[in-house]
């Protein structure tokens, strides 16, 4: 396993042909203290200040940025909910509208019904004078049976047996005439009207009929756009409510996730507070199959909760399965699942400095053993908060996660 030397403005150079075993590691007393705190400055830099609000770097973090596609979705979910609810509003005065159109339609209708009704009313009319004419006629006999104008008045006189009964046979025939031919024309005309009027509310009847019944299919054209909107929206709903319950998950696993991570700092820091900062003189890359280092060490805006989130590590891409190995001498302290983290190896190199690595698929180690730069310890994977394969990759110094980078240079 090759080795790769931190340049000489990070870290101090190596001192002898070989790497002191763990034991008896070198200790940086030999340089001023000025230095030894600027290393750890810049060790550190990567932190925010007490009272210090630190500068956020654009979101490249896996597990932000699948809380902000979850977000972008959710937010998209909202916005076609509230477009469904302004089409469901729309519907609902075009609905409102066609009910009144319907209504009126209808009392339209009842109108030219009226007003059948009536024009019925003059043709029984009409009959009742068909009647008294045939009342009349037989008056006269059967001379009327006939028709209008065969009753010849002169000819009923001449069959009189006095010139008195002639003369009262000739005033009454032509009485009867001229009454007879009243009544014809008032039944003729009154049929006329009459069947004039039948016809015209008829068709006034038939035509508001037709305009009802087409308002009435749109109106049940609308109802039935209402009711399938109301099944989507009831979709729209569930899709954005369960968007809602994974991004509130996500949060709560990051948050979950930087719980753990504070714990593993206490856990470094209470271990290696009474010893000398001493870092290893040289670093072996985690990842052998790998040749970069990927989202990098640093700040984060949470794009949901607002607040600045340190990426505490950087994430080095790999197969599942290939090779993890450790980067310097130590101590295993931590081998195995630790919430968001996943399967996790912690290993303590002496000198306040520690190093993790996460996401593991498989565990090589166990907790106390002792291993050496480039012994295999995990291999890559996608467990915990992961959205794929790759190594997370820590460097703590007194617990404090610090950038890899300044420690770590990638071979090659």
């Amino acid at each position: 396993m090759s080795d790769t030397s931190h340049p000489s403005s990070a870290l101090p150079p190596a001192r002898g042909p070989s790497r002191p075993p763990i034991t008896r590691r070198r200790r940086l007393r030999s340089r001023p203290a000025a230095l030894v705190a600027g290393l750890v400055m810049v060790g550190l830099s990567g932190l925010p200040a007490a009272g210090q609000q630190p500068d956020p770097a654009p979101s490249d973090d896996p597990l932000i940025g699948q809380l902000e596609e979850v977000t972008s979705a959710e937010g998209a979910a909202l916005a076609e909910l509230a477009r469904i609810d302004s089409q469901i509003v729309g519907l609902d005065s075009s609905i409102t509208t066609a009910g009144v159109q319907v209504n009126d339609a209808q009392l339209r209708v009842a109108t030219a019904e009226a007003a059948l009704a009536v024009a019925a009313e003059a043709e029984v009319a009409a009959a009742i004078l068909a009647a008294e004419q045939d009342r009349l006629v037989a008056r006269v006999v059967n001379l009327y049976v006939a028709g209008p104008g065969a009753v010849d008045p002169d000819q009923l006189a001449l069959a009189a047996d006095t010139p008195t009964e002639a003369l009262t046979i000739r005033t009454y025939g032509e009485a009867v005439v001229e009454r007879t031919q009243d009544v014809v024309d008032q039944y003729e005309v009154a049929e006329r009207a009459a069947e004039a009027s039948i016809a015209a509310a008829d068709v006034a009847r038939a035509a508001v009929a037709a305009e009802r019944d087409a308002v009435q299919a749109e109106l049940d054209r609308l109802g039935g756009l209402r009711d399938e909107a109301d099944l989507v929206r009831a979709r729209q709903q569930e899709v954005a409510a369960d968007l809602a319950a994974r991004r509130a998950a996500l949060e709560s696993e990051i948050l979950a996730q930087d719980v753990e991570a504070d714990a593993i700092g206490a856990l470094l820091a209470a271990r290696q507070g009474a010893v000398e900062l001493a870092l290893p003189l040289t670093w072996t890359w985690p990842v052998p199959s790998a040749a970069r280092l990927g989202s990098p060490f640093g700040n984060r805006l949470h794009p949901v909760l607002g607040y600045v989130r340190l990426h505490r590590g950087s994430d080095i891409g790999c197969a599942t399965g290939a090779d993890i190995v450790a980067t310097a001498p130590g101590e295993v302290i931590i081998a195995g699942t630790r919430g968001g983290y996943g399967e996790t190896v912690v290993i303590d190199h002496g000198g306040k400095v520690a190093t993790l690595m996460a996401h593991n698929s498989a565990v090589s180690v166990a907790v106390g053993d002792l291993v050496e730069a480039g012994q295999v310890v995990a291999r890559c994977g996608s467990t915990g908060l992961s959205t794929g394969p790759h190594s997370h990759f820590e460097v703590r110094i007194e617990g404090n996660p610090v950038d890899p980078a300044q420690v770590l240079t990638p071979p090659g």
